[in-house]
């Protein structure tokens, strides 16, 4: 009888730790998943954040070569209005450069016609005498 005894006591012992190792497997599990499933939400939740982050760089990099693009436009632009300004003020200052060489030109003919006109005078006058 006190053999039977201790047989149901160890045999309630050994149910009791089977219960209780059972258990805490089930805690270790249950923790393991868990952390497995933290891990895949957050593997995902990085994922997408890299994805947005990539969107957004893409779109910064459209943005930033659209505003350069409008840049060189107006640059171009500018400088050809500068270049069409340049021309303009050279042409009007090649004209009055012209202007003034004939001018020039003229006066000085003028000026010598007067000059041979009056030798020819003094020329005749000094042959009648």
């Amino acid at each position: 009888l006190k053999t039977t005894k201790m047989k149901n006591k160890s045999d309630n012992l050994n149910g009791s730790a089977d219960l209780l190792a059972d258990a805490i497997r089930k805690v270790f599990q249950e923790t393991s998943e868990k952390s497995n499933q933290d891990m895949a939400e957050f593997r995902t939740e990085i994922k997408d954040d890299m994805a947005g982050f990539r969107t957004e760089i893409k779109d910064d990099m459209a943005e930033f070569r659209t505003e350069i693009k409008d840049d060189m436009a107006e640059f171009r632009t500018e400088i050809k209005d500068d270049m069409a300004g340049f021309r303009t003020e050279i042409k009007d200052d090649m004209a009055e450069f012209r202007t003034e060489i004939k001018d020039d030109i003229r006066t000085t003919n003028e000026n010598m016609q007067a000059q041979f006109a009056e030798q020819e005078k003094k020329i005749a006058s000094m042959v009648k005498r």
